[in-house]
């Protein structure tokens, strides 16, 4: 896109602002033309979307909200008066918004798609065009799942995750094969695709397997593909892309394995790779775990692992958000913490103390074998240590063949690996009593942060008759967190709500195995013990 001002939701869903101003963007009630430090705009906030001058945002009860630039009708609150400086309500029940440069576009709770502003590339996919500004959403299609807009055309998912582009195309950015002037109906361009983000020219695509697509405008090698000629339909980027955002004439790219990426302009040293040297193929830009991305036209702004936010690029109208208006050319930490950039849906945070399992078996003689299951991020590690007493914690030795007290460091836990193959002669010290497992994470990347991504650990017992009595699930947090519980005897198909201390009084389900799951409230699941019952 060509915006010069940044929206951000913190954690307590207050929206702030900063950046350019002239047109009331930042919805704070003035209209000077810079403001180089986040400011308050509006409480209650879930979604926002930002325009070349002029933000739209969804509130937690589904109300949506609009100010800025309205020359053209944008904010379809009836009117074209062309500052408006503070939130104005538009309609209810919305679900998704997406801005132009000075047209809107709005999915309602039911699927429909409206449209308001300017419509003179056919933008809107009503098949039609005009200069003149609708004031009002009007209804365009339904069965609509999301819609992104670049300056002036549109990228629109249906229901079946069918991919429709619509508007202006003089540089090929909707993919349809060609360069005409406009395409006023929405024309499929492919499927299973999950997200896009559309720039000034150009189209950036992730398919459901993770695949990033190109096309469009690509003068400076915004679309990746290792030249600076445009392209007329998607071509195949890169691979295990979690999310994508485009400036008028770069790209950001955040793979999986949260680094970041970025290809194209770098006039203003966007890029955040320490020089102005424009890049045609994405490079690997030198900072911590990310966790979501946002451009400004020659700008980038980006939130880590950590919740710190970062800045990089152009920033004479205070877009970074630093207080100063001096282009940065690595990133620069903004310490505006806790935030969701622009539309992102909200992440929730993890955290790093160990994690404790707790087990309790009355026929330890039968114990087999342990099994550990996890699912952790690339680049981090995961080990344990046993305790029967949460005080002193041990680690099997294995060129000593014998159980020692850990250390306290975390590589001199056991691994995975070796938890695995110990011998049933190792694990008799349990001697029937209740055990623990203290799960630790870390990481040898400089650029990765540890989190919890998600653990399952689970004892086997092999015998015809093993016999479990009780199971429990205990943790460690940063902070007090109050989980649910949740029990499954169909290796969970289904879940059933339960309490803590229920868990002892669980009814047999006959053959198979009970699983139990604990979801803290900050979203992280911990699957408990898979365990025989008789």
């Amino acid at each position: 896109m060509d915006n010069t001002h940044t929206m951000a939701i913190k954690q307590d869903n207050s929206l702030w602002g900063w950046g350019y101003n002239f047109y009331g963007q930042l919805g704070n009630g003035q209209t000077s033309s810079v403001h180089s430090v986040p400011v308050k705009v509006l409480d209650s906030v879930k979604q926002v979307a930002i325009g070349s001058n002029h933000t739209l945002a969804v509130k937690n009860d589904n109300s949506l909200w609009g100010w800025g630039g309205n020359g053209s009708g944008q904010l379809g609150i009836g009117s074209s008066s062309s500052n408006v400086t503070t939130p104005v309500k538009i309609m209810d029940d919305v679900k998704q918004v997406s801005c132009g440069r000075n047209h809107s576009m709005i999915i309602s709770k039911n699927n429909v798609l409206y449209a308001c502003g300017v419509n003179n590339y056919g933008q809107f996919g009503n098949g039609l065009t005009s200069s003149t500004g609708e004031l009002f959403p009007i209804k365009i299609m339904g069965d609509v799942k999301q819609v992104f807009c670049g300056a002036f055309h549109t990228m629109i998912i249906t229901n079946d995750n069918s991919l429709y582009a619509c508007g202006y195309n003089n540089y090929g950015q909707l993919g349809i094969g060609v360069t005409s002037s406009i395409s006023s109906k929405p024309i499929k361009i492919m499927d299973d695709v999950k997200q896009v983000s559309a720039g000034l020219s150009h189209t950036m695509i992730i398919t459901n397997d993770n695949s990033l697509y190109a096309c469009g405008y690509n003068n400076s090698g915004q679309l990746g593909i290792e030249t600076s000629t445009n392209q007329y339909t998607p071509q195949k980027i890169m691979e295990d892309v979690k999310q994508v955002s485009c400036g008028s004439y770069h790209t950001a790219i955040l793979k999986n394995d949260r680094t970041l990426w970025c290809v194209g302009l770098n006039s203003n040293g966007q890029l955040g790779l320490g020089d102005r040297i424009a890049r045609t193929r994405p490079e690997r830009v030198e900072i911590e775990t990310i966790r979501s991305i946002f451009t400004c036209a020659l700008s980038t702004i980006v939130l880590s692992e950590s919740l710190q936010v970062y800045g990089f690029g152009y920033n004479t109208n205070g877009q970074l958000g630093d207080g100063t208006t001096d282009a940065a050319y690595s990133p620069k930490n903004i310490n505006f913490e806790s935030i969701i950039l622009s539309d992102e849906i909200q992440l929730k945070t993890y955290p790093l103390e160990p994690v404790t399992v707790i087990a309790t078996c009355n026929a330890i003689e039968r114990l087999e074998k342990f099994a550990i299951r996890s699912d952790i991020p690339l680049n981090t590690h995961i080990t344990f240590e046993f305790s029967t007493d949460q005080q002193s914690w041990k680690v099997f030795d294995f060129e000593k063949k014998e159980w020692i007290e850990s250390q306290k460091e975390f590589q001199k836990a056991m691994t995975k690996k070796q938890i695995e193959s110990l011998e049933k002669e190792n694990i008799q010290w349990l001697d029937n009593k209740v055990f623990y497992l203290k799960i630790y994470m870390w990481t040898e990347d400089k650029h990765a942060t540890p989190r919890i991504f998600g653990i399952d650990a689970f004892v086997n017992i092999y015998d015809d008759t093993p016999q479990v009595q009780s199971l429990g699930i205990s943790y460690e947090m940063l902070k007090p967190d109050y989980p649910e519980v949740f029990v499954s005897k169909d290796d969970g198909q289904t879940w059933v709500k339960a309490l803590p201390d229920e868990l002892t009084q669980l009814e047999s389900p006959g053959e198979g195995q009970i699983r139990i799951k604990v979801v803290l409230s900050n979203g992280q699941e911990l699957h408990g013990i898979s365990y025989s019952w008789v």
